[in-house]
């Protein structure tokens, strides 16, 4: 998952490589690929904190744009209906003090 202080508009852009869900519109295209590698491949240095249900890592999409990666951790849920929820209350949100669901993957092999 990654979430960022953006306004969100409904649209859905997609890789042939990792389809990536959007809520709004992005500088730059949104794949898998490219979350791997402005994370560094999750890599440590980049990790903001953690939790029984994921890692969030720091990641710089595109120049000066930053946005933080939630890593789930697959054994924690319980397939298809839970992850549909955790995106529907994220994609719910709309308070200025919490970050905002620009888009999501499910990729299920890290």
């Amino acid at each position: 998952m990654i979430t960022t202080l953006q306004k969100r508009k409904s649209t859905a852009r997609s890789s042939s490589k990792r389809e990536v869900t959007t809520f709004t519109d992005l500088s730059v295209p949104l794949t898998y690929e490219n979350v791997v590698q402005a994370t560094g491949n999750f890599n440590l240095n980049n990790l903001i904190g953690g939790g029984r249900l994921g890692s969030t890592y720091k990641a710089e999409i595109s120049k000066g744009f930053f946005v933080a990666v939630k890593r789930l951790y697959r054994e924690h849920f319980e397939g298809a209906k839970h992850f549909n929820a955790e995106i529907k209350a994220l994609e719910n949100l709309n308070h200025p003090n919490l970050i905002t669901l620009i888009g999501y993957t499910r990729k299920t092999k890290y």
